[in-house]
């Protein structure tokens, strides 16, 4: 099965200005996702999607780069605007895995993970979890609430560009620890990773 890692990255941030080049010790937040990606045994091609110069010309020393047209790159644009765009700009893989630069604790090993389970098991979809709010269930067995992390989602490339839904409905989760799901999103996030490095 080929396989095209996808990494959306516009140059735009509200919360936090120019957050995929964001320098967090000695590189960019960005480049944490390039390297778990480029680490996989499974992804056949790496390549980041973006609006942004500084972003493209960084990045196409580590990968491949798409330039994504200026009607997907809007504040309401959507990740599957830009997943499509890379899809049929990439044509010949058999599914596709999104990683956001902002789960920089995603590894290369979550992601072989991840994509072994797609590989092997009878399902249509994959997406990464952390179990959280664990609590007792009425015969007093310990039962957690799974979230999304928002780290990994993988699924088919034909069946997402006939429905544009990342989530299908016989998808698997992919359960990680609650550590390595951090989500960027704020300075304080910023700082929580760099103490975690």
């Amino acid at each position: 099965m080929k396989i095209l890692a996808i990494i959306p990255a516009r140059g735009g941030s509200k919360r936090i200005p120019f957050k995929n080049m964001y320098f967090v010790k000695d590189r960019p937040l960005i480049k944490y996702t390039i390297d778990a990606a480029l680490g996989s045994k499974l992804i056949n091609k790496t390549v980041v999607s973006t609006d942004n110069e500084s972003i493209s010309l960084y990045c196409k020393q580590f990968c491949d780069v798409l330039q994504r047209p200026n009607d997907i790159s809007l504040d309401n644009s959507t990740s599957e605007d830009a997943i499509s765009h890379a899809l049929k700009s990439f044509p010949k893989y058999d599914a596709f895995i999104l990683l956001q630069p902002t789960s920089p604790l995603r590894t290369d090993k979550h992601i072989d993970d991840a994509l072994n389970m797609f590989c092997t098991c009878k399902c249509t979809s994959v997406i990464s979890v952390y179990a959280d709010n664990i609590h007792l269930t009425l015969n007093e067995t310990l039962s957690p609430t799974y979230v999304t992390n928002g780290a990994i989602y993988i699924t088919y490339t034909d069946g997402f560009l006939n429905n544009q839904k990342l989530l299908t409905n016989n998808c698997l989760p992919y359960v990680m620890n609650k550590k390595d799901s951090l989500d960027i999103d704020t300075i304080e996030d910023m700082r929580i990773f760099a103490n975690t490095r």
